[in-house]
């Protein structure tokens, strides 16, 4: 006899994924809460419980500890940063279309999501991470693969310069971060949506091949 999806054993599991789930962004979601307003270094567990009503004993059973969660934490942002930024430039048509999408999606994340993006631009400064560093490796050589596989074509026509594969993320990113890091610190004056189309214009004059000099690619 079938199943009724609505009931049964796979069913209780489904809504225990989604509780387990839930109770985890809610963790997720006070503990940058906390790092954002005390700092990583003044946060302390019972400041996630207090603020997400999560129970001290169950964050400690899906987290271990506070760096389980700022881990975790970090691979969320991490993950949501770059599956968009993959995404908007898939959707782009063309080598300075796609290459602009990368830009924009990465001014664009940072202006939307502050308390995230600072997050993960002062992780390494202020959590050891020293056991999810191998992880983190993993899942950044992933995404630098992802990346050039969207450019390669481009690569092969001579429409972006060839150079080796892990520099393009340096090249289409890099020059966003330093603007980044001041806007997010209020040091800065310029709003990130300002510097989408200067910021975007260097990049590709910095990646844009020979074959792309003579005709809209």
């Amino acid at each position: 006899m079938a199943l009724d999806p609505k009931v049964g054993p796979a069913a209780d599991g489904t809504r225990q994924q989604s509780a387990t789930d839930r109770t985890c962004e809610k963790v997720l979601d006070a503990a940058l809460a906390c790092f954002a307003e005390l700092g990583y270094g003044a946060t302390r567990i019972a400041d996630i419980h207090q603020r997400s009503g999560v129970s001290v004993g169950s964050i400690y059973h899906h987290f271990g500890n506070k760096e389980g969660i700022a881990a975790a934490l970090h691979r969320t942002c991490l993950a949501e940063y770059r599956d968009g930024l993959l995404r908007a430039m898939e959707a782009a048509e063309g080598a300075q279309a796609l290459v602009r999408a990368g830009v924009v999606w990465h001014l664009d994340w940072a202006a939307a999501r502050p308390q995230r993006a600072r997050f993960v631009l002062n992780m390494g400064r202020e959590v050891p991470l020293a056991a999810t560093a191998g992880d983190d490796r993993m899942a950044h050589a992933a995404f630098v693969r992802a990346l050039f596989s969207l450019l390669a074509p481009y690569v092969e026509r001579g429409a972006v310069v060839s150079m080796p594969p892990d520099l393009y993320a340096a090249q289409i990113l890099g020059p966003c971060l330093e603007l980044l890091r001041l806007w997010l610190a209020d040091n800065s004056p310029i709003d990130p949506a300002t510097a989408r189309d200067p910021l975007a214009a260097a990049v590709w004059r910095a990646l844009r091949g020979t074959a792309a000099a003579s005709r809209t690619p």
